[in-house]
């Protein structure tokens, strides 16, 4: 259930009139009301107890009900002064949070000794996770999903107002005994808005002056959120960190969404995301290279979700009100997705006759050799079939969810491909052969089943290597081969394998450089090489190789400002150049330095602004100003450049005001603008505008 707690009750000695009324209250035996707030809890039993503390049945004398306290365990509280800090915001997070699924808050004070403790909601029932163990495969499926949707609400909510769970799992969502889903356990909760532990260090009474300034700093939400035991170990329950977790960098609401992906598994699997016999430091290992069971035997679109969720880099797994909607969608079959039953079958039927057209290909021409031409106009119809598969129906697929009527036309294609032999065939054939095997490889990606992709883009390296040795002078044979090494480099990048990554990246750029030299008019060869530098340059900076980062980055940049002089109104050009502008910024401001900075985001700044002139309603371009003019107002701060830095916030508001204003359900641009407030009430509150500052931070609380 949840974890433990203290008992006593309020010190405030004037609230309930002890002068007066202590032999009455002592004895209770007029009035519940005047039982003493020393006595007022009665603890009868230990309902839980975890890193933090513990959790109590307690009765609540004065008004005749059961309640879940919680406090700091003595031996705890003297090893770790900070608990008590935790505990508190634990409690103002909580009972800010008025959600349905989210376990209410009763009460919360200090107790005669200066201890804190608060009480709950007392729920009767069980957590999911004893559910799912006691549930059939069919009910676990259907009858348990939807207190994972309930839950996922309560998350979506959280996040919204700038909270992550950070421990999220099964065994925190509680259904009680009339069929209700509490989120409970929010005792490691990160913040993701400063302005909340400054608002939290105002509200609550009882802190001695060391923890309310620790907590008015902000530094319990502007650190890294990833806490640690005395050990150093990361807190939480490893079986469902996510791998930023686990490595004890920065915690945000997607790291939430990694453990719902885990949990998703769990619900459709009835199996846990690591294998059993593991110890916790081995989990930890696992969890922290993105590792988990490879889930099988479910719903291709659970399937996906699940895939997505348990991305490796936090920016591709989608927010909660994504999984509501993509959940909620799997399990009504809206009329929509009905509606597309009947084409999706049509296209699955073409498919899987093109798929027996390949294999009848191929059996054709290594059996009968006698009728060598017609079998080679028929190879050609057939890699036009398979062009034209990966490459037009995919695209109608897609959108639609449905990659997988692809996955046996993918199968037999490669197989077809592995059976050529390049000698026999032109390079040109071979070139378009490992195009459409980079298509696929897209395709397997894309559907998250990297090791499949893996050999597919190993087929296509191969083919293009071959179209290149039959003819080097040939510069679109040099061009899918740097696409070949691209597209691997990719998917190592995904994997985390980063110097596999770097080597493929490599590859590409020195493809691109020696075609480029060889045609330097030629303004696709030079893109191809900027393209090569800045995916180099971001692999040295994830290394943490800043200076050569920059140098990369730098020469992209230099090609893609010659490619603008020509056409200074091209908004896409303005857009793909302020990318890597933005990247030279970021990485000059680590390296400290910071005028140099503040120019590059100058020059991102003006290319975004000229590429919205062209098209104002563009939002991803407006979300990229927006953290622009956030960056340059941080920067601005750490020069001592307050009226800049308070310009900068408060264009970034009216932007994301702009945006929220249009779309009020997107839960990012909610979030953003809520950052975005949180920075305009820091400034209002250095200038003394208290009260400006004070409704600013509420709003930034209420997103």
């Amino acid at each position: 259930m949840h974890d433990r707690g203290s008992g006593a009750g309020w010190s405030d000695r004037g609230a309930t009139g002890d002068d007066d009324h202590g032999e009455r209250a002592a004895s209770a035996t007029d009035h519940p009301f005047l039982i003493a707030p020393a006595t007022r809890y009665q603890h009868r039993e230990l309902a839980g107890r975890g890193g933090m503390g513990e959790v109590l049945v307690a009765r609540d004398r004065r008004l005749g009900r059961d309640v879940a306290l919680k406090r700091i365990a003595d031996d705890l509280g003297q090893r770790d002064p900070t608990l008590a800090s935790r505990l508190a915001r634990e409690a103002w997070v909580t009972a800010r949070l008025e959600h349905p699924s989210i376990v209410p808050i009763y009460d919360a004070g200090v107790d005669g000794s200066g201890e804190l403790y608060y009480t709950m909601r007392l729920i009767h029932g069980r957590s999911l996770a004893e559910a799912l163990a006691e549930a059939d495969a069919h009910a676990a499926r259907l009858g348990l999903l939807r207190h994972f949707l309930a839950a996922a609400q309560a998350v979506a909510y959280a996040h919204r107002h700038g909270i992550v769970h950070r421990d999220l799992k099964p065994a925190n969502i509680m259904v009680g005994e009339f069929g209700e889903t509490q989120l409970v356990d929010w005792g490691l909760a990160g913040f993701c808005l400063a302005a909340t532990a400054r608002a939290f260090a105002e509200d609550v009474p009882g802190l001695d002056g060391a923890r309310a300034t620790a907590v008015a700093r902000g530094q319990a939400a502007e650190r890294p959120v990833a806490v640690t035991t005395g050990a150093d170990e990361p807190v939480g329950t490893p079986a469902y960190m996510s791998p930023e977790q686990a490595r004890g960098e920065t915690v945000t609401t997607a790291s939430d969404m990694y453990s719902f992906g885990l949990f998703l598994q769990v619900l459709f699997t009835e199996r846990g995301p690591h294998e059993e016999g593991l110890t916790a430091p081995q989990v930890v290992e696992r969890a922290a290279r993105g590792e988990s069971v490879v889930h099988r035997g479910v719903d291709r679109d659970i399937g996906s979700l699940i895939t997505s969720l348990k991305s490796l880099a936090p920016s591709d797994r989608p927010t909660a009100l994504d999984v509501i909607d993509r959940l909620t969608g799997i399990a009504t079959r809206t009329r929509r997705a009905m509606q597309r039953v009947a084409a999706i079958a049509a296209l699955a039927l073409i498919a899987l006759a093109a798929a027996k057209y390949i294999t009848d290909v191929t059996r054709e021409r290594n059996t009968a050799m006698s009728a060598r031409a017609d079998a080679e106009r028929r190879r050609g119809q057939a890699e036009a079939l398979i062009g034209f598969m990966v490459g037009d129906l995919r695209s109608k697929l897609e959108p639609v969810g449905r990659l997988d009527v692809l996955d046996d036309v993918g199968t037999h294609a490669l197989d077809y491909f592995k059976s050529l032999r390049p000698e026999e065939i032109s390079p040109q054939e071979l070139r378009r052969n490992a195009k459409t095997l980079n298509q696929l490889g897209e395709v397997r990606m894309a559907q998250g089943n990297l090791a499949a992709a893996g050999e597919v883009l190993r087929s296509s390296i191969a083919l293009a290597t071959a179209a290149v040795n039959r003819d080097p002078n040939d510069g679109e044979n040099q061009i899918e081969l740097g696409a070949s090494h691209f597209w691997m480099g990719s998917l190592l990048q995904k994997q985390g394998d980063l110097q596999g990554a770097l080597d493929q990246y490599t590859t590409y750029l020195r493809i691109s450089e020696k075609l480029a030299a060889t045609q330097p008019q030629n303004a696709d060869y030079q893109l191809e090489v900027a393209y090569g530098h800045a995916n180099v340059g971001t692999i040295l900076e994830q290394r943490g190789d800043l200076e050569g980062a920059l140098a990369h980055y730098q020469g992209s940049v230099a090609i893609k400002e010659r490619r603008l002089q020509g056409k200074p109104q091209r908004a896409d050009w303005n857009a793909d150049l302020a990318r890597t502008v933005n990247k030279i910024g970021v990485v000059l401001r680590f390296l400290g330095r910071y005028q140099e900075a503040e120019t590059a985001l100058g020059r991102e700044h003006e290319l975004l602004t000229n590429a919205l002139r062209t098209e104002p309603n563009n939002t991803k371009w407006m979300v990229r100003l927006s953290a622009n003019l956030n960056f340059r107002g941080r920067l601005a701060e750490e020069l001592g450049l307050q009226e800049s830095a308070h310009r900068h916030f408060s264009d970034a508001q009216a932007l994301m005001t702009k945006l929220v204003a249009g779309d009020a359900k997107n839960a990012n641009w909610q979030r953003d603008l809520a950052t975005a407030d949180s920075h305009v009430a820091r400034m209002l509150h250095h200038r003394g505008q208290l009260m400006a500052a004070g409704e600013t931070f509420r709003r930034a609380l209420s997103r």
